[in-house]
């Protein structure tokens, strides 16, 4: 939108990064109860850990996930994203709760203001904040939508 004049739709679904959703939210709702654990986080749902090693974990770079562990997903980078580095590995911890203790300040997708849904990987969904977990939420922001 290129004005800050007032948006009118029936339906409206906030799709946007958290940083994002968090300065539309507090100009229009910042005093509202149901909107403050959202406006209160500081970070992702998501607890990550960076291993700088002496060589490569893995011969080729890519990305594993290991559902039902710990081990959310894990990657070798080393080769693409930290070049620099001689071994790199990115491990995102799951649940993230565990680590960071943000999931209770994640907002459902459906909101008490009529018409208005969240979607992001940062609401309440079963992924962490990922692009699958973000697909998830805006499916059921779309329910919340609808069942509307």
């Amino acid at each position: 939108m290129t004005d800050d004049g007032p948006l009118r739709a029936p339906h409206v679904v906030v799709a946007t990064p958290i940083n994002v959703a968090q300065a539309l939210l507090r100009r229009a709702f910042g005093t509202a109860r149901w909107c403050a654990p959202l406006l209160a986080m500081k970070t992702l749902s998501a607890a990550t850990i960076q291993l700088e090693l002496s060589r490569p974990a893995y011969p080729v770079d890519r990305t594993i996930f290991g559902p039902g562990t710990v081990l959310a997903s894990f990657g070798e980078q080393s080769r693409t994203t930290f070049k620099h580095a001689n071994g790199r590995l990115s491990v995102i911890l799951s649940p993230p709760a565990t680590f960071v203790g943000m999931q209770p300040l994640r907002p459902d997708q459906r909101t008490p203001v009529p018409g208005l849904a969240l979607a992001g990987g940062y609401t309440k969904q079963p992924w962490i904040d990922t692009m699958e977990g973000a697909v998830i939420s805006g499916r059921k922001a779309a329910r919340a939508v609808l069942a509307r």
